[in-house]
């Protein structure tokens, strides 16, 4: 939004709302567009921030299961996704692929998910027999998990280094069921950022209305066995479903 856009906003919202709420949404508007300059620069953490968080001792460290179903994922895409899981500053995690591609796609997702558990033996992969949908995949990665907390992730996703570090400095404190984060969409590149949404405390009313938690989102593998698994009759809603549950 260019200057005199902003002061068009500034003199509409004058006349309605005061002074004070104008000044209040400039504010929101300014700090939101600071954190989102910030999203943009810095996906990478200097060595120091990483051997610090690397080398941090917590009283109650967790595993992290993180669940992906694949289905003829772009292997561009499935490298990306697994190297950021791999660059994690909190070590202490499982991956759990489970792979339902068929066709030309598939023998080549197979052979990098398989070399790729072969060098580093927290990656776990299973072929499906069939493409059985997102919930299906999914409960068949679920299946695979050990982790005392589970992480949901989409094949085309990439994780802060420090997403889990931050969920566990979380767990550590409060022992949370339950956590999410903020996200952001971005285009062929994390510095080529569209859209980022900063997501609000636990809000019912909301929820109620759409999924604004999605990704990433962190609980305790035992809520889940509570809740039940993902139900196929939901594809497409399958994470809204299991969260309203």
């Amino acid at each position: 939004m260019g200057i005199k856009r902003y002061a068009i906003a500034g003199i509409k919202s004058l006349k309605k709302d005061g002074i004070c709420m104008t000044l209040q949404k400039g504010y929101r508007v300014i700090s939101a567009r600071n954190s989102y300059k910030k999203m943009k620069l810095h996906f990478q953490i200097s060595k120091k921030v990483r051997q610090r968080q690397e080398t941090t001792v917590f009283e109650h460290a967790v595993m992290f299961s993180i669940v992906v179903p694949l289905y003829n994922t772009p292997l561009k895409y499935l490298k990306e996704m697994l190297s950021s899981v791999q660059k994690q500053t909190y070590k202490n995690w499982e991956l759990c692929l489970a792979d339902g591609s068929q066709g030309t796609v598939a023998k080549a997702v197979e052979e990098f998910c398989l070399t790729a558990s072969e060098k580093d033996i927290r990656i776990k992969y299973k072929k499906l027999k069939e493409n059985k949908g997102i919930a299906q995949n999914t409960n068949e990665a679920l299946n695979m998990a050990t982790g005392e907390y589970i992480a949901l992730l989409d094949h085309d996703d990439l994780l802060h280094p420090t997403a889990l570090y931050e969920m566990m400095c979380v767990i550590d404190k409060e022992s949370p069921d339950y956590l999410y984060s903020d996200e952001a969409t971005f285009e062929n590149h994390v510095r080529n950022v569209l859209f980022i949404h900063f997501k609000p405390d636990y809000a019912p009313d909301t929820l109620r209305s759409y999924n604004y938690i999605c990704h990433l989102s962190v609980f305790r593998k035992t809520l889940l066995e509570k809740t039940g698994f993902f139900r196929q009759e939901f594809d497409g809603s399958q994470d809204y479903d299991m969260i309203l549950r």
